[in-house]
């Protein structure tokens, strides 16, 4: 049994390969970005599983005066809720001039910050706009 310090190192390490990952029960059917070893709902032990490269947005803020910024990024920046075909996580979505729209296509990339690397998602204009 691993305790959450070891499951968090190990999400950083699996972020560190570029591999986005969660936690999935195959009993229930329950995924999780939330670190645990058993499923709160039938207590069978959880898995890693690599997320794909895209989701979809469900909700976002921009964040215009801070004092603390997310993975690195100056005020102002966005976050946002992104639905992919693991859970529903939480990250920082780098987008264009133009706000995104609920329901846009995002991307999977990373940035390193202060010795980690951090998943983030980019909308289609700026994934397009990057060689």
């Amino acid at each position: 049994m691993s305790d959450e310090s070891t499951l968090l190192d190990e999400w950083w390490d699996l972020c560190a390969n570029r591999q986005l990952s969660y936690r999935r029960c195959d009993i229930c059917g329950i995924n999780s970005y939330l670190l645990r070893d058993y499923c709160p709902v039938c207590h069978s032990p959880m898995r890693w599983c690599e997320t794909s490269s895209q989701g979809v947005l469900f909700t976002y803020s921009v964040i215009v005066k801070s004092e603390v910024t997310g993975a690195g990024a100056p005020a102002p920046y966005t976050v946002a809720y992104v639905e992919t075909d693991g859970a529903r996580l939480l990250s920082n979505l780098r987008h264009g001039s133009a706000m995104p729209n609920i329901g846009d296509i995002v991307w999977l990339d990373y940035v390193v910050s202060q010795g980690r690397t951090f998943p983030i998602f980019v909308s289609s204009d700026i994934r397009a706009s990057t060689p």
